[in-house]
């Protein structure tokens, strides 16, 4: 996520809806060091990251972030409800799949 989408959502009010899955990782780069390479994985993990539900409300993005898979239904139906552009991150475990089996 470069956050210039961010901008452009919220500079024209776009009914637009994104979904962070933020595991602190390059995901799947994370996973084909991993399962491609005996050493490594490298230059994927990222002990800290924005806060960026701060960053979507300072471009005037609504934000929700959830940690819990039980808050999924309840967050999904508040963002599609939104009219105007709206982030949902979802903290997502480190080691989670992002590729499929």
């Amino acid at each position: 996520m470069s956050l210039n989408e961010l901008s452009t959502a919220a500079e024209h009010n776009l009914d637009m809806k994104i979904v962070l899955l933020n595991n602190r990782r390059l995901g799947m780069v994370n996973e084909l060091q991993k399962n491609g390479f005996s050493q490594g994985p490298y230059a994927v993990h990222f002990p800290t990251t924005p806060d960026f539900c701060k960053v979507a409300e300072a471009y005037g993005v609504a934000c929700k972030y959830i940690e819990d898979e039980s808050q999924i239904s309840e967050a999904v139906a508040e963002m599609l409800a939104y009219k105007g552009p709206f982030l949902l991150e979802c903290k997502v475990a480190p080691d989670e799949s992002t590729m499929n089996q």
